[in-house]
């Protein structure tokens, strides 16, 4: 590899080669003057990631290979130390309908990784000296279900006991509908509590809605003035906002969702986000969060103090306020939040002692996420992680379709049936209805993309059981009918 040195001396040759080609000093009366500039940019950008911590920008490139080609991911990663760019590139279509390519100006939905913007907002109100944590809900909310129980703190921490609106029989119905913030608090707010106030974590999107209607309460301003106020125009996070399908905006990625078949993938389903404001209804671009991940590293948004309290683990519960928090590896402490939605994944991971940002943004909703978080910070931080096996979609015919059909059991009296519903290979664990989908990989394997666990069809003492291979470690599952 290159030193930096070196790389830059190949830079100015070629810049100069370049020049001397395109008409020496007549090239900038030119439009060949853009073309250089962007050639030397581009070309200084590329030698600064090589100089990088040795094979990071191989590592995570040949990690993402498989997932590109196999479409279980497209989109954006950028890692970043000590606020400078160590390795970023971009995957796959934004657009697969019009082969618009992701760029590192797409912009794409984050669904939850919203929350830690609201907790900012949140925990600058309480800087100003309009709310404390403290405070119950019933000082601003008279007569609000259980408001002297619940405070702003049960909120920002997930301990509030309000019910989680997305298990909700009628949230079809509501999501496909524009909502205001009221709306959707009168939505949820007399349903019956998931457990008394402050006793135990319950992640629930209701919690942040609340929040953002607080917000729109206490300031008399909307959630996205307020947001843009605090946030995103100091910080001139100028392609983040919330998300809204009636607004044109430019570089924003379409969303895809897994399907049988080949491509294997579909548009992902239609739904409002305005019933999400406030917990999971932003749209940002991977440079956008690197604004905000270095904002945090000084009081340009919040002091010390606040941002102590934002990132401190509420008892046992492995979240702050807004995020998550945690150690890697027994070693790395983070605070991250993830974001999955129709469509799009997300996640926003940083490691203050090392100055560590990692951001990941897809467009392609899979099973990839759940894997990524680990090892990404693997491949930065020098620890053991699994290179992905590529793999390749295969359609079964239906007497290969029928060896796998049935009732399966775990050791723990766990159940998953597999059906063949219309040519399709579907798995439905214990008593749910959603049905997950089932890829074939080989005539003996199924793939669950939603999930990246691996279902191989095997006999033990002449009965067929599938070897259930998931992150965690394999699984026997005996065949009961």
């Amino acid at each position: 590899m290159d030193s930096p040195r070196t790389c830059f001396k190949k830079i100015l040759g070629s810049f100069l080669v370049t020049f001397r080609t395109n008409g020496g000093l007549h090239l900038f009366s030119t439009t060949a003057m853009f073309r250089t500039i962007q050639l030397f940019l581009s070309l200084l950008i590329a030698a600064s990631l090589q100089s990088q911590p040795p094979g990071l920008y191989k590592k995570v490139d040949q990690y993402f290979a498989s997932f590109v080609k196999g479409k279980d991911f497209a989109g954006n990663i950028l890692i970043a130390k000590d606020g400078k760019i160590i390795f970023q590139k971009s995957y796959g279509l934004a657009d697969m309908e019009h082969g618009t390519p992701v760029s590192t100006n797409t912009v794409f939905h984050v669904a939850s990784v919203s929350k830690p913007f609201t907790a900012i907002l949140i925990m600058k109100l309480q800087e100003e000296g309009k709310l404390s944590v403290k405070d119950s809900l019933r000082k601003y909310l008279p007569g609000f279900p259980h408001g002297g129980q619940v405070t702003i703190h049960h909120l920002l921490s997930q301990t509030s006991g309000y019910a989680d609106y997305n298990k909700f029989s009628d949230y079809y119905e509501f999501s496909i509908r524009n909502h205001t913030l009221a709306e959707t608090v009168a939505w949820f707010r007399d349903k019956p509590l998931s457990f008394p106030p402050g006793s135990t974590y319950g992640y629930s999107n209701a919690n942040y809605v609340l929040l953002a209607y607080l917000i729109e309460v206490i300031t008399g301003e909307s959630y996205e003035t307020y947001l843009k106020k605090i946030i995103t125009t100091p910080l001139g996070m100028l392609s983040t906002g919330n998300f809204s399908h009636e607004e044109i905006v430019p570089n924003r990625a379409s969303g895809y969702d897994i399907a049988p078949g080949i491509p294997g993938l579909r548009n992902a389903p239609y739904y409002d986000k305005s019933f999400k404001r406030g917990s999971g209804a932003l749209h940002t671009t991977a440079g956008d969060l690197l604004k905000l991940d270095r904002a945090l590293y000084t009081d340009q948004l919040l002091t010390s103090a606040s941002r102590e309290q934002m990132f401190s683990q509420i008892d046992s519960n492995g979240y702050g306020y807004g995020w998550g928090i945690g150690r890697r590896f027994g070693k790395y402490a983070y605070v991250e939040h993830d974001g999955k939605s129709p469509g799009f994944a997300a996640l926003f991971s940083r490691y203050p002692k090392e100055k560590v940002t990692i951001i990941f943004l897809s467009n392609i909703n899979s099973g990839l996420f759940g894997a990524i978080r680990k090892d990404l910070a693997a491949i930065v931080f020098g620890e053991a992680y699994q290179q992905p096996v590529e793999r390749s979609y295969m359609e079964l015919p239906e007497g290969e379709r029928r060896k796998f059909t049935g009732l399966y059991r775990f050791a723990n009296g766990f159940e998953f049936r597999i059906k063949d519903e219309s040519g399709t290979l579907n798995c439905y664990f214990g008593t749910s209805r959603d049905a997950v989908l089932l890829s074939p990989v080989a005539a003996d394997k199924l793939f669950i993309r939603a999930r990246f666990d691996l279902l191989t069809l095997k006999q033990v003492d002449g009965k067929p059981v599938i070897e259930y291979a998931e992150r965690g470690g394999t699984s026997i599952c005996a065949k009961i009918d």
